[in-house]
Parts: C-alpha cells; structure tokens; sequence
C-alpha cells in the first residue's frame, strides 16, 4: 500500500492497483466446491476451504479481491442490504467455470479485445495473460459477458441455487437492465446524484463511490438496477466524453459501436484496467490516499494507527458537511470514500482490534449520514467504542 503525504488525492485516474495472480492454481475439484458453497450462499464455508487449501488463500491461486468479498460477506453479513446479495451473483455468474458460459465467454473476450484495438493493444506477459486480463477488468467484457450475451441469465437459469437467488434483491430485473448515458450533478453523505440523459430525470443512488473520479457535469454510461426503495448502478459506470453519453443515451443497445467509433476517432476512453467493486465502488488506491493518507505501510501501522487515521479524516468530512471547512472543487468527495472504508476488511479489523482508538460520537454521526451498509457498520462500531471506553 502506497504512502502518501497529502491529505486528500485530487483527481486524476479511475485506474486501480492490485496484486496479480501470478501462476499456477489449486485443484479443480476444490475451485469446484469454493464455487458450490457460493451458489448455495456460504461464503463461510467457501472462504474456509480457500484458506485451507494448499495456497492458503495465496494470491498465485486465488483472486484476492475474491478472499476480500467473501471476507466481507461473512464479517457484516447481517447488517448487508439485499442488494449486496446481488452483487455478489453478478461476480459469480462472471467466474462461472461451467460448459454453458464458455461460448459466452469466448464471444465477450473477442468483443472487448477488438474495441481495445485487437491483440496487439492488450497488456499482458503473453496472450494467455492478456485475455486473463480483459476476463478480470476489463469494463466491457463485463457489459457484453453478464447483460447482452446472457452470462447473468444463464447462471440464474442453471446455476444458482433457489437459497441465493431469494436472499438477492431484484436480480431477475438486474439481467434485464439496458446500458443508459447520465451525466453527474453531485456527491452527498448519503447518495449520489446523477441525470439519466434519456428521460432528463434526477436519479439518486446510494454514495457508494459511483463517479468518485468525476467532477460534477461530467458524463459516464452504466447500468441502473432496481433495489429496495431505489435504484443503484450494477457496477461503477464509465466515464466517457459528453456525446458519447448522448448517442448511448438514445441507442442503449448500440454502446459497443459508439465506443468502437470513439475509438477510432482516437478517444480516451478506457474500458481496461478496472477492478469492480462489491460493497463500494472506491477503487482501493482512492480509499488510502483520501482516508488514510499519511500512514507509511512500509512500516506496518498499527490497528490503533488506522483507527486514528481514519477518525482524522472523518472529522474533517463532518466539518465540511457542517460548513466549517471546504475543499477544493476538484477534490475527490470523503463520504463515498468513507462508505467504502468503514465496510473494507482491513479497517473493520483495526476498530475490532483497536477500539479504544476509535471516537464514539464520530462514529454515531457517520452512521446517521453515510449510504448503508456503511451506515449500519459505523453504528456497529459506536456500540463497540462505547464499550471500550
């Protein structure tokens, strides 16, 4: 994890950093059970066989951002809304090993390989790595693999179990769900605001990090879903240039070909390089440049060290929220920041593990203003602080 001595991160890439697998893989039967217990909605159970397996959870055999979702799964499992459930159907149905998908997937490779310009444009040690590469993040794939080629519907249909399934929320809508261009209008403790460019209506989402990276006025395309008393974004949308959000606006099914045209007329538009996020949408090195910026990980913080970095950083987004501070305007917002902190495994182990460190009060206003399920962990976290005190 980087050091950074500033305290806030300004914007500049949605690029996230990440350790690669690198090399071999367990048994296939064991990928095969880790794969059941999650389609019978055990993360336990499936976290449990990862760590006891002969890589023990290592990241040459198995995806670290997947020990991290399972991990999350089992520690604040009953404050989750539904639609985490759904969420975490989605990043199964993309990982599906089963015979049914491999057309699927074959045809969503080649998809998102030639919108990135063919083979030659990819990343990658060798041509086995670069498609790995655009299976795990590239933002396209996953459009073309889960909503348009039926790889969500599919895993629905054959694979997930009757338990998974009613623990969601709305998921059969979610498989239905058309590509749309928005434009952003602002961040808020609790939602983020957007406008869907082809009804003109005011949409707001829970402040989970969707369009952290954006300035307010700026364009993005993305997925709008059906949850429990709103709407949210499948998956953080795109950013893209202002008619590009326009023409996919008013041709949702036509998105591919309006990326493919912006590519050709030499776009900035990257649909490499990205890594989904679960409970948040902050990519990991946004949340410790903006939350825990000062820390040095090279010299392993304590757990009373992150606590206290970050009750420093939510103090300062509750003066702001209170008027008695303002940033930048071109300053990454704290409260979507701070939504996908409070829920990381790493943090909730360190107030768990340090809660003399954390400041009661602090936490209790956070959980009166941030999107849930961070809401409903900080006021987990007051209780805990309280006790400790």
């Amino acid at each position: 994890m980087p050091k950074s001595r500033g305290r806030r991160v300004r914007r500049t890439s949605g690029t996230d950093v990440h350790r690669e697998p690198t090399g071999g893989a367990p048994d296939l039967r064991l990928m095969l059970r880790v794969d059941d217990a999650e389609r019978h909605a055990d993360a336990e159970a499936a976290l449990r066989l990862i760590l006891a397996s002969p890589g023990g959870g290592r990241a040459e055999f198995w995806r670290p951002w997947r020990i991290s979702r399972l991990t999350q799964l089992m520690t604040l499992g009953p404050m989750l809304p539904a639609w985490v459930t759904s969420r975490w159907i989605l990043e199964q149905a993309r990982q599906d090993l089963s015979p049914a998908t491999r057309s699927i997937t074959a045809g969503a490779v080649d998809a998102a390989v030639a919108l990135r310009g063919g083979p030659a444009a990819l990343a990658g040690k060798d041509p086995t790595d670069a498609r790995a590469k655009v299976v795990d993040g590239d933002w396209s794939y996953r459009q073309t693999y889960l909503f348009d080629l039926g790889g969500l519907e599919t895993f629905l249909r054959d694979r997930a179990s009757a338990e998974l399934i009613a623990s969601a929320d709305r998921i059969d809508e979610w498989a239905r769900a058309k590509m749309g261009g928005f434009q952003l209008v602002g961040h808020g403790p609790t939602v983020t605001t957007w406008a869907d460019l082809a009804s003109g209506e005011v949409v707001e989402v829970p402040a989970l990090g969707s369009g952290v990276l954006m300035l307010p006025g700026e364009h993005a395309i993305g997925r709008l879903v059906p949850i429990e008393g709103g709407r949210m974004f499948e998956t953080a949308p795109l950013a893209v240039p202002e008619y590009v959000a326009r023409q996919v606006a008013d041709d949702p099914f036509g998105w591919r070909d309006t990326l493919e045209e912006d590519r050709e007329a030499g776009g900035q538009v990257k649909t490499g390089g990205h890594r989904f996020g679960f409970i948040a949408d902050v990519p990991d090195v946004v949340l410790l440049l903006t939350v825990l910026p000062d820390l040095d990980w090279k010299a392993d913080p304590s757990d009373a060290e992150i606590v206290a970095a970050l009750m420093s950083t939510a103090k300062d987004a509750l003066a702001e929220h209170a008027g008695l501070r303002r940033g930048p305007a071109d300053e990454v917002p704290l409260w979507p920041c701070l939504a996908a902190a409070v829920v990381d495994p790493l943090i909730v182990s360190a107030v768990v593990n340090a809660p003399g460190a954390a400041d009661a009060a602090v936490l209790e206003r956070l959980g009166g203003l941030l999107a849930e399920p961070a809401g409903a962990v900080c006021r987990s976290m007051a209780v805990g602080a309280r006790a400790a005190a």
